[in-house]
């Protein structure tokens, strides 16, 4: 064996002693890393936590365990801070703001903050309002319970079965109004035509109770129909409501008639 196979030789142990030693501080971290975390830390102070358990107990190097963490040494070293006491202004506010405002988002909050004249970006006062849980519940879609096909029986008399539709158009100017429509089905009979530019529920009670009184009133899924003030009425009175299924006019063909003879 010559001297160059002796060196390459040595060359060679010494790089598998690098290997052997990289592959052992890979194991031991590894093996420090699924004893201590469960689940992604995100938050730095969780990171944190963990950097001084593995460095305490395990015996890692601060170096390595902020590699395998994700954590900067700077932010490891870095004293805490009390981020209560030192937003407490910002939180004070907030907070009035919020109690005042109950159904005020994020921006219009900021906005409000910055319009009273306070320093605060849009950054802190983010951080601030997270950190708090203010954030507002998403409002979710309303959804309809199953309605039933039912048959459209006439009875013959008076004040057995009304039906109640809505109708728009548009005036001249361009402002759009709306007509309430009562229909007695059992006698072809046109009870009321409300005219005006806002027609809500407690209109249609009024217009209703000046008309008399029915046993069952026939309708389609409109919001004024669902209004709490309406329903109670109804209920009070004792009259039934017989929602249409949703885009079944033909459900409410004697309204839709008297509809279109109206127009």
């Amino acid at each position: 064996m010559e001297a160059s196979d002796i060196k390459r030789l040595k060359k060679f142990e010494h790089e598998n002693d690098r290997l052997k030693r990289m592959y052992g501080d890979l194991s031991l971290e590894n093996a420090a890393l699924k004893e201590v975390i469960t689940k992604k830390a995100l938050r730095p102070a969780e990171r944190r936590e963990v950097v001084t358990h593995l460095v305490m107990v395990r015996g890692l190097q601060v170096q390595q365990t902020c590699r395998a963490v994700g954590l900067g040494r700077a932010t490891y070293y870095r004293p805490l801070m009390d981020w209560a006491r030192s937003d407490a202004s910002v939180i004070i506010a907030l907070t009035t703001l919020v109690v005042a405002k109950g159904r005020w988002g994020f921006w219009q909050c900021c906005d409000r903050l910055q319009l009273d004249g306070h320093p605060w970006n849009h950054k802190r006062l983010w951080c601030v309002y997270c950190r708090r849980r203010m954030n507002l519940t998403r409002r979710t879609k309303k959804r309809l319970p199953i309605r039933r096909r039912q048959p459209l029986v006439v009875v013959p008399q008076p004040n057995v079965v009304w039906a109640v539709d809505f109708m728009s158009d548009t005036l001249y100017g361009g402002r759009r109004f709306g007509t309430l429509n009562i229909l007695d089905e059992g006698v072809r009979e046109g009870l009321a035509i409300e005219v005006d530019t806002s027609l809500p529920a407690e209109r249609v009670v009024r217009v209703l109770a000046w008309r008399g009184q029915t046993q069952v009133i026939r309708l389609d899924t409109g919001q004024e129909f669902f209004a709490e003030r309406f329903i109670s009425w109804c209920a009070e009175e004792g009259i039934e409501l017989r929602y249409i299924q949703l885009r079944e006019s033909d459900q409410k063909a004697f309204i839709e008639g008297y509809n279109r003879t109206d127009r």
